[in-house]
């Protein structure tokens, strides 16, 4: 009896190893006309590029290899999009065009009222929070809040620049920290 059931075992660890062997049953997709138009063009622009491919171009540094076969126009005409060609023709850092959404050019009434709404959420995080003449420096990091939200959104100053070039105007009350709180806060401002 005992045999038996380790003859069964047996057995069906070998099905289930004939069943990994078989070939397993793909999907068939149907693809847009567009669709294998736009693989045909890949596909012949990279047949043209391997036909060009020589021997010595196999004793290459394998990466040089990739350089050489992925032109970075090719890519660009390729998987670019009008939105992308938008972004890098314009002389402001991507990061503010994509997170700002063409906030630029704000008023100063606009960066008060920002300021105010930013300085009720940054409170807690400033040492200086808890010092007695904290009262007499309320204003004075309104106006550098002002200052940071002025450099990006006016002066099209990146973050990372803002804390490493300008960060003199800023301290002692506002630190590099800060400075990208300000930023994720201007995001939410945006999106009322």
């Amino acid at each position: 009896m005992r045999e038996n059931k380790v003859k069964g075992r047996k057995l069906k660890k070998m099905n289930e190893v004939e069943d990994l062997t078989e070939e397993p049953k793909h999907e068939t997709k149907t693809i847009k006309l567009e669709d294998k138009r736009d693989i045909v063009k890949k596909q012949q622009i990279f047949e043209k590029r391997d036909g060009e491919r020589t021997t010595a171009d196999d004793d290459k540094d394998p990466t040089q290899q990739l350089k050489d076969r992925f032109i970075t126009e090719d890519i660009d005409e390729l998987f670019g999009t009008a939105n992308d060609v938008k972004i890098a023709e314009t002389d402001i850092p991507e990061r503010l065009q994509i997170k700002l959404n063409g906030r630029f050019k704000a008023t100063d009434e606009e960066l008060e009222r920002e300021s105010e709404w930013i300085f009720n959420f940054i409170i807690e995080s400033l040492d200086s929070s808890k010092d007695a003449s904290f009262a007499l420096k309320m204003a004075e990091i309104k106006k550098k809040i002002k200052k940071v939200l002025t450099l990006f959104r006016n002066e099209y100053c990146d973050i990372s620049f803002i804390t490493r070039y300008r960060q003199n105007e800023l301290i002692p009350e506002l630190e590099p920290k800060h400075v990208w709180r300000i930023f994720e806060l201007d995001i939410e401002y945006g999106k009322f």
